[in-house]
């Protein structure tokens, strides 16, 4: 488990790097649950954030639940280069026309407010053609090195309240392949929860 989930912890908002202590039991130590988590992250995010979103992808990706108590996170100062290299991006706006299968995605790309519509059909579930939407947004008018896509969708939780999204990242040529994952609370709009996990997965890809 070691290997993978600090991956998946790297690959968070904010998130620089990441070493995970596990359990003893005796003299041997117990790689299916996790005593302590050591974070190295950015200033770009509030530590509170930081840890919601740690413990949401523990439940999710190990079904265990950590205290806030065992996750410790030091902050390094930002740096201006990243912020020089890239615009950033921010959501102003996704959500569905009324009783139509069209998908309406607004951000903020530096300076720059776009828009963008992508249509499906009647019969597409709204996580996909959100999902669609988005990536097709920012394919469109960010600036992107990569082909994106969305691979699945799905929910958990006691209420279905966590709304968990799987990308593939293909870069050069096809078979260079990464896989992404994003996971946010759905609040009030579902296509806007879709939006914040594929710009959760794409960190570190974009200035978000």
């Amino acid at each position: 488990m070691g290997v993978d989930i600090t991956e998946k912890i790297e690959q968070l908002e904010g998130v620089i790097s990441c070493e995970i202590t596990f359990q003893q039991n005796g003299n041997h130590r117990d790689e299916e649950a996790i005593d302590e988590i050591h974070i190295v992250a950015n200033g770009q995010r509030e530590p509170k954030r930081i840890v919601r979103d740690l413990e949401t992808l523990i439940l999710v990706e190990e079904n265990q639940e950590i205290s806030h108590k065992k996750i410790s996170i030091a902050r390094l100062k930002e740096t201006a280069s990243r912020e020089q290299a890239q615009e950033r991006i921010k959501i102003a706006s996704i959500y569905k026309e009324h009783n139509q299968p069209v998908c309406v995605v607004e951000l903020e790309v530096g300076s720059r407010r776009v828009q963008n519509k992508v249509s499906g059909s009647p019969v597409e579930p709204l996580t996909s053609l959100a999902g669609r939407a988005v990536i097709n947004t920012i394919e469109k008018y960010v600036d992107f090195e990569g082909n994106i896509r969305l691979s699945s969708v799905y929910r958990v939780g006691l209420n279905d309240e966590i709304l968990v999204l799987e990308l593939e990242l293909y870069r050069g040529a096809h078979t260079d392949r990464e896989q992404l994952v994003g996971a946010v609370y759905v609040d009030e709009s579902l296509p806007l929860a879709v939006g914040k996990a594929i710009f959760k997965a794409l960190n570190r890809k974009i200035l978000y």
